[in-house]
C-alpha cells in the first residue's frame, strides 16, 4: 500500500485543491450512477435483490434483527426509522418572502396510477398503503399485536401551546369525482375478526372497541336484516327499503324492537322481532296497547292467572293513599276492590272485590 496522501485546504479560498474536487467529483458521480441504474424500470434498489431484474419490488428493503448477536439493553428494537425535525420558523418561508406552507407532514406517500386508459388492466384492488405483522414463532407468548399503531400528543416542552383538535388516528372522508360510479363509499370499514378452525379465543371479539365515550355527527346506519335468532346484543339497523331506523335486544332465540315507522305521520313501534307492534306512540302523544295477544298490567304482574287477551290488569296497591292528589284523583285496586280516591279525598268504590 502506497504513503498515504496528506491533502490540506487553501487558506484563501477555504476548499480543497482543484486535482482533489475533480476527483471526488469523478467518485461521486460513479455512485449516482450506479443509483441511477439501479432505479432504472425493471430494476430493484435495496435488499434483497439489489440490482437483479425485480419488477414487482422496484425499490424494496428486508431487515434482519438477530437478538443473538446484540449486546446487553433493553431499548425497542426497530427495523426501519424515519426521524424527522420542523424547527426554525417558516413564515413567509423564513423570510424570503414565501407564502407561509401552512402544513407539515412527518411522512407523506403519494400514490398515483397511469392516466392512460388500459393504465389498470388485470387490476382488481387498489391499496395506497399496506401495513401487515405476522406471528409466526411457536411458543411465543405476547402481551399485544398491532399490525399498526397511530399516536399524537404534545410533550412537557410544548407549555403554553394551544391546539384546535389533535386525533391520534383521522380518516378523511373518501372523495368520489364527477364521472366516476361507486356501488359503495366508506371512509372507515372495519371488518369482523376472523377465528380459524382450530383457534381460541378465551375473551371477547369485537370488530371495533372503543375505550370511552363515542361521538357521533350523524345517524348509525345499518342495512342488515336483524332477525330473532341472531347473536345476543344490542343492533342499530334501518330498513333497506324505507330508511326506518330500529333497535333491537336480541339474546339468540328472541328479539324485542323499537323502530319509527309510517312515514311523515311518524310512529314508535315497540314489538317482537318479526312480530305485529304491541305498543305504538304517536308523534302528538297517542299511546294505543294493541290487541294481538297483549296485555296491559298496572301494579305486580305476579298473580295475574288469567287468560284474557288485550285486557288490563291492575294489581292490588303496595300502599293505598292516604294523601290527596292536588288535580283529579288516585286509581287503585285494594283486596280486589277497583277504588276511586277524589282530590277532595272521597274513596269511591268503583267495584266489589
Amino acid at each position: 500500500m502506497g504513503t498515504p496522501l496528506l491533502v490540506s485546504v487553501d487558506s484563501d479560498t477555504k476548499q480543497f485543491p482543484p486535482l482533489v474536487i475533480a476527483e471526488l467529483d469523478k467518485q461521486y458521480a460513479k455512485r449516482d450512477s450506479d443509483v441511477i441504474t439501479n432505479l432504472a424500470v425493471g430494476k430493484t434498489f435495496g435488499l434483497p435483490g439489489g440490482g437483479a431484474n425485480n419488477p414487482r419490488l422496484p425499490v424494496n428493503g428486508s431487515a434482519v434483527i438477530d437478538g443473538s448477536k446484540l449486546g446487553p439493553g433493553t431499548n425497542d428494537k426497530v427495523a426501519y426509522a424515519l426521524s424527522a425535525t420542523f424547527k426554525g420558523g417558516f413564515s413567509g418561508e423564513a423570510g424570503f418572502g414565501q407564502v407561509n406552507p401552512g402544513f407539515l407532514f412527518g411522512v407523506n406517500h403519494f400514490i398515483v396510477t397511469g392516466t392512460a386508459s388500459g393504465d389498470l388492466a388485470g387490476i382488481t384492488d387498489l391499496y395506497g398503503t399496506l401495513n401487515e405483522v405476522h406471528q409466526s414463532t411457536p411458543g411465543a407468548s405476547l402481551n399485544l399485536v398491532v399490525g399498526n399503531q397511530s399516536e399524537a400528543g404534545t410533550d412537557p416542552t410544548a407549555t403554553g401551546t394551544t391546539i384546535g383538535s389533535i386525533y391520534s388516528h383521522r380518516v378523511k372522508g373518501v372523495q368520489i369525482n364527477a364521472g366516476t360510479v361507486t356501488n359503495t363509499a366508506t371512509s372507515l370499514y372495519v371488518q369482523k375478526p376472523v377465528v380459524q378452525p382450530g383457534a381460541s379465543v378465551t375473551g371477547s371479539i369485537y370488530s371495533f372497541y372503543a375505550d370511552g365515550p363515542i361521538g357521533l355527527a350523524g345517524p348509525i346506519q345499518s342495512e342488515v336484516a336483524v332477525s330473532a335468532t341472531v347473536s345476543s346484543g344490542l343492533y342499530l339497523s334501518r330498513n333497506a327499503t324505507t330508511k326506518e331506523p330500529g333497535v333491537t335486544w336480541a339474546n339468540g332465540t328472541n328479539a324485542m324492537s323499537i323502530d319509527y315507522t309510517s312515514g311523515a305521520s311518524g310512529v314508535m313501534r315497540i314489538l317482537e322481532t318479526g312480530v305485529a307492534s304491541r305498543i305504538e306512540i304517536t308523534r302528538s302523544g297517542s299511546v294505543t296497547l294493541k290487541n294481538n295477544g297483549g296485555n296491559l298490567a298496572l301494579g305486580s304482574s305476579a298473580g295475574q292467572g288469567h287468560n284474557g287477551l288485550g285486557v288490563m290488569h291492575i294489581g292490588n296497591a303496595g300502599g293505598v293513599p292516604s294523601v290527596n292528589a292536588t288535580s283529579g284523583g288516585v286509581l287503585y285496586a285494594e283486596s280486589g276492590a277497583l277504588k276511586w280516591r277524589s282530590q277532595a279525598g272521597t274513596v269511591t268504590t268503583i267495584a266489589a272485590a
